[in-house]
């Protein structure tokens, strides 16, 4: 985020949530080339599982 606030930290006023998605868009855009990958993002999707499953578990024990 520090990378998108160098585009968007001098702009003193928004007009409207439109304007500010555009020049969050825009510094995006031109920010991407430098950003790597996350290592493991293959493997997100069963993190997320294994998340719910754990999550869901400490819910029944706490409901006992």
């Amino acid at each position: 985020m520090r990378l998108v606030g160098i585009y968007t930290d001098r702009i003193g006023y928004w007009k409207n949530s439109d304007q500010r998605q555009r020049w969050v868009g825009t510094a995006q855009q031109e920010i991407e080339p430098g950003l790597r990958k996350v290592r493991g993002y293959r493997h997100l999707k069963e993190l997320r599982e294994a998340m719910k499953t754990l999550t869901s578990k400490n819910k029944v024990s706490n409901a006992a």
